[in-house]
């Protein structure tokens, strides 16, 4: 990158730009699919558990925190089904 000079690294800018792109199509799934908050639920929960399994001793522990945000993220959005039911 020709402003920032050795700041930034190729790497780098693939994982902002990979992680991007997963924000951007986990709101499109919240936003356009009926039961969305769910399966969104149930993507952080495998990737903190996947983040888990492969970095256990990491500091801070995203993976374990990704697996709980995933567990009640898909929680709530089974009760919000649960309430919306017809």
């Amino acid at each position: 990158m020709f402003l920032l000079g050795d700041l930034v690294s190729a790497a780098l800018l693939i994982r902002l730009g990979v992680a991007s792109l997963l924000w951007v199509l986990l709101h499109l799934l919240i936003r356009f699919h009926p039961r969305g908050i769910e399966i969104v639920g149930g993507v952080l929960f495998l990737l903190g558990f996947l983040w888990w399994i492969i970095a256990p001793k990491q500091n801070p522990p995203y993976g374990p925190g990704l697996l709980v945000l995933g567990f009640l993220v898909h929680a709530m959005g089974r009760f919000l089904y649960w309430i919306r039911k017809p």
